[in-house]
Protein backbone atom coordinates (compact mmCIF):
# COMPACT_ATOMS: atom_id res chain seq x y z
CA UNK A 1 0.00 0.00 0.00
CA UNK A 2 2.87 2.36 0.85
CA UNK A 3 4.44 1.66 -2.51
CA UNK A 4 1.17 2.51 -4.29
CA UNK A 5 0.90 5.83 -2.42
CA UNK A 6 4.52 6.72 -3.24
CA UNK A 7 3.98 5.90 -6.91
CA UNK A 8 0.85 8.07 -6.98
CA UNK A 9 2.70 11.00 -5.35
CA UNK A 10 5.61 10.66 -7.78
CA UNK A 11 3.19 10.55 -10.72
CA UNK A 12 1.38 13.69 -9.53
CA UNK A 13 4.68 15.53 -9.09
CA UNK A 14 5.74 14.59 -12.62
CA UNK A 15 2.41 15.71 -14.05
CA UNK A 16 2.66 19.13 -12.37
CA UNK A 17 6.23 19.54 -13.64
CA UNK A 18 5.18 18.90 -17.23
CA UNK A 19 2.04 21.06 -17.17
CA UNK A 20 1.52 23.14 -20.28
CA UNK A 21 3.35 26.47 -19.93
CA UNK A 22 0.91 28.28 -22.20
CA UNK A 23 -2.50 28.03 -23.88
CA UNK A 24 -3.10 29.13 -27.46
CA UNK A 25 -6.49 29.92 -28.99
CA UNK A 26 -6.98 30.92 -32.61
CA UNK A 27 -10.66 30.74 -33.50
CA UNK A 28 -13.46 32.43 -35.40
CA UNK A 29 -17.03 33.10 -34.23
CA UNK A 30 -20.11 31.41 -35.76
CA UNK A 31 -20.78 34.30 -38.14
CA UNK A 32 -17.14 34.16 -39.29
CA UNK A 33 -16.75 37.89 -38.70
CA UNK A 34 -14.42 38.02 -35.67
CA UNK A 35 -11.14 36.18 -35.17
CA UNK A 36 -9.82 35.59 -31.66
CA UNK A 37 -6.03 35.48 -31.22
CA UNK A 38 -5.27 34.52 -27.61
CA UNK A 39 -2.19 33.45 -25.64
CA UNK A 40 -2.33 32.60 -21.92
CA UNK A 41 0.78 32.45 -19.73
CA UNK A 42 0.54 29.49 -17.30
CA UNK A 43 4.09 29.88 -15.97
CA UNK A 44 5.37 31.67 -12.86
CA UNK A 45 7.55 33.87 -15.08
CA UNK A 46 7.03 36.50 -17.76
CA UNK A 47 6.23 35.34 -21.28
CA UNK A 48 7.09 37.52 -24.29
CA UNK A 49 5.04 37.54 -27.48
CA UNK A 50 7.31 38.74 -30.29
CA UNK A 51 6.26 41.32 -32.87
CA UNK A 52 9.44 41.05 -34.91
CA UNK A 53 10.21 42.30 -38.39
CA UNK A 54 11.18 39.00 -39.99
CA UNK A 55 8.64 36.26 -40.72
CA UNK A 56 10.33 33.67 -38.48
CA UNK A 57 10.37 36.07 -35.48
CA UNK A 58 6.93 37.55 -35.95
CA UNK A 59 3.44 37.02 -34.51
CA UNK A 60 0.69 37.75 -37.02
CA UNK A 61 -2.52 36.64 -38.72
CA UNK A 62 -2.45 35.97 -42.46
CA UNK A 63 -5.71 36.33 -44.40
CA UNK A 64 -5.90 34.35 -47.65
CA UNK A 65 -8.58 35.45 -50.11
CA UNK A 66 -9.75 35.19 -53.70
CA UNK A 67 -9.51 38.58 -55.37
CA UNK A 68 -12.07 40.01 -57.80
CA UNK A 69 -9.82 38.85 -60.66
CA UNK A 70 -10.00 35.25 -59.35
CA UNK A 71 -6.43 35.04 -58.03
CA UNK A 72 -5.53 33.79 -54.56
CA UNK A 73 -3.69 36.43 -52.57
CA UNK A 74 -2.94 37.18 -48.93
CA UNK A 75 -2.05 39.91 -46.46
CA UNK A 76 -0.83 39.98 -42.86
CA UNK A 77 -2.55 41.63 -39.90
CA UNK A 78 -0.31 42.72 -37.04
CA UNK A 79 -1.56 41.20 -33.76
CA UNK A 80 0.54 43.53 -31.61
CA UNK A 81 -0.81 46.93 -32.66
CA UNK A 82 1.51 49.16 -30.62
CA UNK A 83 5.08 50.06 -31.56
CA UNK A 84 6.78 47.73 -29.07
CA UNK A 85 8.72 44.78 -30.49
CA UNK A 86 7.69 42.57 -27.56
CA UNK A 87 4.36 42.15 -25.76
CA UNK A 88 5.13 40.99 -22.19
CA UNK A 89 2.51 38.72 -20.62
CA UNK A 90 2.57 38.43 -16.83
CA UNK A 91 2.21 35.06 -15.06
CA UNK A 92 -1.41 33.92 -15.18
CA UNK A 93 -2.38 36.71 -17.60
CA UNK A 94 -3.84 36.38 -21.09
CA UNK A 95 -3.12 38.42 -24.20
CA UNK A 96 -6.24 38.74 -26.34
CA UNK A 97 -6.51 40.40 -29.72
CA UNK A 98 -9.69 40.32 -31.79
CA UNK A 99 -9.73 40.96 -35.52
CA UNK A 100 -12.89 42.24 -37.21
CA UNK A 101 -13.17 40.56 -40.62
CA UNK A 102 -16.20 42.54 -41.85
CA UNK A 103 -14.19 45.21 -43.72
CA UNK A 104 -12.11 42.52 -45.45
CA UNK A 105 -15.12 40.33 -46.32
CA UNK A 106 -16.83 43.21 -48.15
CA UNK A 107 -14.04 43.40 -50.72
CA UNK A 108 -12.74 39.82 -50.84
CA UNK A 109 -13.82 36.20 -50.49
CA UNK A 110 -11.78 34.93 -47.51
CA UNK A 111 -10.77 31.29 -47.86
CA UNK A 112 -8.27 30.73 -45.03
CA UNK A 113 -6.80 32.33 -41.91
CA UNK A 114 -3.43 31.46 -40.44
CA UNK A 115 -2.44 32.57 -36.93
CA UNK A 116 1.24 32.52 -36.00
CA UNK A 117 2.28 32.78 -32.35
CA UNK A 118 6.00 33.44 -31.82
CA UNK A 119 7.01 33.83 -28.19
CA UNK A 120 9.62 33.09 -25.54
CA UNK A 121 8.86 31.65 -22.11
CA UNK A 122 10.98 30.60 -19.15
CA UNK A 123 11.12 27.10 -17.70
CA UNK A 124 11.42 26.59 -13.92
CA UNK A 125 15.11 25.83 -14.56
CA UNK A 126 15.47 29.48 -15.76
CA UNK A 127 16.08 28.26 -19.32
CA UNK A 128 14.49 30.46 -22.01
CA UNK A 129 12.47 28.50 -24.54
CA UNK A 130 11.50 29.96 -27.94
CA UNK A 131 8.22 28.68 -29.34
CA UNK A 132 6.43 29.11 -32.67
CA UNK A 133 2.92 27.79 -33.12
CA UNK A 134 0.83 28.00 -36.28
CA UNK A 135 -2.94 27.52 -36.36
CA UNK A 136 -5.11 27.45 -39.49
CA UNK A 137 -8.82 28.05 -40.04
CA UNK A 138 -10.27 27.00 -43.40
CA UNK A 139 -13.36 28.74 -44.79
CA UNK A 140 -15.82 27.12 -47.21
Amino acid sequence: MKRLVLIAIAWLMCMSTYAQAYEVDFSVDKEKTTVTYKLKNNTKFMLALLKGHFTDLKSYCTVYYISSSGLIDCFDIDVIPDKNAVMPIKPGATYLYEIDLKPYKKENHIIKLEGVFTFVYQKPTKELVPERIERTIEFE
